[in-house]
């Protein structure tokens, strides 16, 4: 929808992308590009910052390790690990993301890291998993897409992981040495933005790890027609973008997403992503002239329910 974006009002912005550049550092837009506007320091004191500690290991009490030990080693046997010391407990608290897991760490007989699990601590739900004891014999075989997606079938079933519904993408990874089978995650018809779960498997079949990525989801009232997320759209980009990128500016695309809040374009927001996923209205940019020099794609997150802009992202 060029025309959208061709006719809005512009206003001037260099004093704003200065200001933007210095409270950033590695600005997302710079010096005359003047693409994005300013906003205040962040000031939500019970999120994370950028520069403080983004993860706290702390210790569980015996009684909370014991029942989480004899999960483990049922999951680790599923793996193919068997012989399994006495592993190390601990609550994990991901401050930037919002999450906390118990965290599992088996050794061999000199003291190394092998294995690692995560559990949500409020429902034992499996959310990672991993070998770390590399042998060469991991990267011999021929194992295709096909194979590859039948272990990592049969890995969910023996590790109790929920079988996601809809085919799984296959793909090669470090040189053909592995591959990650993943089934994005898709909520009544609209992609989840960054979660779902995959698997990986070395090349000659055996496992190398598991990730789960299932975040909260807001309760949405309404939800915004594709009209009415144009119309907010129009009404905001004068916002958002600078004369000269606003001329420059392509609507590619204009779809339905579950996205994390961010500060891409209100600094005065945590520097995390938000913890609860909203429904948004997904604008794609693309930029010509001047502007594509410099930017490569801008995207903007309608709030689907309410119209208000809850970031995007700047690929420069």
């Amino acid at each position: 929808m060029p025309g959208v974006l061709r006719t809005a009002a512009p206003r001037p912005l260099l004093a704003a992308v200065l200001f933007t550049a210095a409270l950033l550092g590695a600005a997302l837009l710079v010096g005359t590009l003047s693409l994005v506007r300013p906003a205040s320091l962040a000031a939500d004191l019970d999120r994370f910052d950028a520069g403080e500690r983004a993860t706290e290991r702390r210790a569980v009490s015996a009684e909370v390790a014991g029942p989480l030990v004899g999960r483990a080693r049922a999951l680790w046997r599923a793996i193919g690990l068997a012989a399994i010391g006495e592993p190390e407990v601990a609550l994990v608290v991901d401050r930037f993301h919002g999450r906390s897991f118990h965290e599992l760490t088996a050794h061999d007989a000199q003291g190394r890291p092998i294995a690692l699990l995560r559990l949500d601590p409020a429902t034992g739900a499996l959310a990672s998993a991993v070998r770390l004891d590399f042998r060469e014999r991991l990267l011999s075989g021929s194992t295709d897409a096909a194979a590859a997606t039948a272990v990592a079938r049969r890995t969910l079933a023996a590790l109790g992981v929920r079988q996601p519904e809809g085919a799984p993408a296959a793909r090669a990874a470090m040189n053909g040495a592995l591959w990650v089978v993943s089934w994005p995650r898709v909520v009544g018809g609209v992609p989840v933005d960054r979660d779902g779960t995959t698997v990986r498997i070395w090349r000659s079949g055996g496992f190398h790890s598991l990730t789960v990525s299932e975040r909260p989801l807001a309760a949405m009232a309404r939800r915004l027609s594709v009209e009415e997320a144009r119309r907010r759209l129009e009404a905001l980009l004068p916002g958002l973008l600078a004369s000269g990128a606003l001329a420059d500016a392509r609507l590619e695309r204009l779809d339905l997403r579950w996205v994390a809040p961010n500060d891409t374009f209100a600094a005065e927001r945590a520097d995390a992503p938000g913890m609860v996923l909203r429904l948004a209205w997904v604008a794609e940019f693309r930029f010509t002239g001047e502007t594509g020099e410099r930017v490569r794609a801008l995207a903007a997150w309608i709030d689907a329910e309410d119209g208000s802009l809850l970031g995007g992202d700047v690929i420069r």
